[in-house]
């Protein structure tokens, strides 16, 4: 018989407190479940990652339901990759020198995939790399777009580049306060670059930031836009939209000329239903309405939210 995918893999750090902080701190991982001193969990996408301190699990024993877990352990430095894409690096390079954490190797591989090596607290060689050092890129079909402070862990967006490679992030140079005509150039310059019409997952202030490019987009660049889901689009001029971003209002009231399909809340705090209703009417958008999910992130209970995917792929 063949496994079907890893589950879990785990590493060895005798210090948790300084690994819970390092995990959090680098890469946005907060411990799924923790047993002080003993065990951190974390979720990975569709894996898991165990950081356990090998001075309890090489001699404690745990019980499961009145069954032995294994004990476990190791010494010395040990090894795990999280993947990236190669359009991420410049970001992760950035990220890590903000974070005081000191990248020890880059490496070019021969296959055309790219790592950049750092060391967690318990010394393991903590690797970011493309999954192009093993097998060749998918190519580009969608570009994720998330909105104002970007798109976290539990993320729906961030849940899908886990379960589909083929869409990749763009970053933005500010998130928390940004200038929509600089998201709209990011946007600009990479449909610019795209070899293949590719479809585009905005969420939340990125919904405006597309009507805004395609107010303005060259006609070339709008025929390298196969399609749009735009989940939770804010009004900018309502009670609850935030102070710092600006630029995104008054929003585009166009049709968009590519395939489009809104989705909204009932109880959206940042729009309301009939605001969310007028942008799809005016941008030729399908509409569809979730019940009471809020703003539909993170806090929104979604997980995969594997019905909003099948939406992506009927465009």
């Amino acid at each position: 018989m063949r496994p079907g995918a890893i589950l879990e893999t785990g590493l060895y750090c005798e210090d948790l407190d300084a690994a819970e902080a390092f995990y959090r701190t680098v890469f946005s991982l907060e411990p799924i479940l923790k047993q002080p001193g003993r065990i951190l969990v974390y979720r990975v996408g569709d894996a898991v990652l165990l950081v356990l301190n090998p001075n309890v699990t090489e001699s404690v024993q745990s019980m499961v339901g009145g069954a032995r877990i294994p004990l476990t352990g190791a010494r010395g430095p040990g090894h795990m990759a999280f993947r990236a894409t190669r359009d991420d690096m410049a970001a992760w390079r950035s990220h890590l020198e903000a974070a005081g954490v000191a990248v020890e190797s880059e490496v070019e591989w021969p296959s055309g995939g790219y790592s950049i090596y750092v060391r967690d607290p318990g010394n393991n060689s903590i690797e970011i790399g493309t999954s192009s050092i093993w097998w060749p890129d998918p190519p580009v079909s969608g570009l994720v777009l998330p909105g104002i402070g970007n798109s976290g862990p539990d993320h729906w967006q961030t849940r899908w580049e886990a379960i589909d490679p083929a869409l990749r992030r763009l970053h933005q140079a500010e998130w928390d306060a940004p200038r929509c005509a600089d998201w709209v150039r990011t946007l600009d310059a990479r449909l610019t670059a795209a070899d293949r019409p590719v479809h585009l997952v905005a969420h939340s202030s990125a919904c405006l930031m597309v009507a805004h490019w395609a107010a303005q987009a060259a006609p070339a660049n709008l025929a390298r836009v196969a399609g749009a889901l735009l989940v939770g689009p804010s009004d900018p001029d309502g009670p609850s939209y935030p102070a710092g971003p600006t630029g995104f209002s008054p929003v585009p009231l166009i049709r968009l000329p590519f395939p489009t399909i809104v989705v909204a809340s009932t109880d959206d705090e940042y729009v309301a239903l009939e605001r969310a209703r007028e942008f799809a009417a005016a941008w030729g958008s399908r509409i569809v309405v979730l019940e009471r999910a809020g703003h539909i992130n993170s806090a929104s209970g979604l997980g995969n939210w594997l019905e909003g995917y099948a939406l992506l792929g009927s465009l």
